[in-house]
């Protein structure tokens, strides 16, 4: 089975929420540049996928593509005191633009949302 592949962010713990947010919305949709918008009421596609989602891997959890690494681990490291540079650190796998993509694919998100709202 092909594995699903999903957006990024929620609203939980912190950590939970956004990656819960960017999971609710199809992940064809966030790539290496962040959401690329709306245009006639759909978000058009970017480059290579960020976020992946698959019942196999971290039991599911939404990862960084091709890696077994929890988005919500990015965003319980900034929640508490840790930056970055913790992160990206403690996490090598993942570069420091998928980590800055992915933060601005959850604000635009978020925006959008609130927007929408």
């Amino acid at each position: 089975m092909r594995p699903k592949t999903i957006a990024v962010t929620s609203s939980f713990s912190r950590g939970e929420a956004f990656a819960t947010l960017l999971a609710e919305h199809d992940a064809s949709n966030v790539h290496s540049r962040g959401w690329a918008g709306i245009k006639n009421g759909q978000e058009r596609c970017m480059d290579a996928l960020l976020v992946s989602r698959d019942p196999e891997v971290m039991s599911g959890a939404l990862c960084f593509s091709s890696t077994r690494v929890p988005v919500k681990n990015l965003f319980d490291y900034l929640e508490g005191s840790s930056t970055l540079e913790d992160f990206l650190e403690d996490f090598p796998s993942i570069s420091r633009t998928t980590a800055v993509s992915v933060l601005e694919a959850a604000r635009e998100r978020l925006a959008l949302d609130a927007t929408a709202a």
